[in-house]
């Protein structure tokens, strides 16, 4: 949005985009659990792809503003990571465990987005 300098960013496209492979990813996962039971491997590695993304955004971003928000967003997404982990070994704690990771994953969105807004507000347009 050249229209607003501070969205005029490759670091806010490169956001959405890990925003789009996470919770999309992980989207379509859930429903290929719900209606086949048996999880898709692309998805898996979409999802997959999206969460690290999110977390060399979230170690690379310099906002001093919500110190608390972004360690508690990072904690989300090495919970979600940690969870991604489990839900791919083979007969692991089970394949619902894809509802849970992906509150966390968009818990984590939120607090990443109020980030984003919250640091917005405090910077002059």
């Amino acid at each position: 949005l050249r229209s607003m300098r501070a969205w005029d960013t490759n670091r806010t496209l490169l956001a959405f985009i890990v925003s789009a492979l996470l919770l999309g990813g992980l989207g379509l996962e859930i429903l290929d659990v719900a209606t086949n039971g048996v999880p898709t491997p692309g998805y898996q590695f979409v999802f997959w792809a999206g969460l690290t993304g999110a977390l060399l955004l979230s170690l690379t971003e310099r906002n001093s503003a919500g110190k608390t928000a972004g360690r508690l967003r990072l904690g989300l997404i090495a919970l979600a990571l940690v969870g991604t982990a489990m839900y791919l070994l083979p007969d692991s704690v089970g394949r619902w465990l894809i509802f849970p990771i992906f509150i966390i994953a968009f818990a984590e969105e939120a607090i990443g987005r109020w980030g984003f807004y919250e640091h917005l507000h405090q910077r002059v347009l």
